[in-house]
């Protein structure tokens, strides 16, 4: 579970770093017009990315708490 976390927020922070970098603009006439359709587009991404870092935070956490359990339960004294 610790490595879907980790590959999670990883993914999600490569999407996120994409998604600030799109463009939001169009060029008519040698002009950048802002396009909302773009920004609605790219406003997605970063939500998806955003999703996608919390999936890998909680996925994290939960791997750790989970293996910390199954080393308390298994010891032996």
């Amino acid at each position: 579970m610790t490595t879907w976390g980790l590959g999670a927020l990883i993914a999600g922070v490569v999407w996120s770093i994409v998604a600030y970098n799109m463009s939001t603009c169009a060029l008519i006439d040698q002009r950048c017009v802002e396009n909302i359709f773009l920004i609605a587009a790219r406003e997605n991404h970063i939500r998806y990315g955003a999703f996608l870092i919390f999936l890998g935070v909680i996925f994290t956490a939960l791997g750790i708490i989970r293996s910390v359990y199954k080393k308390r339960t298994t010891k032996t004294d």
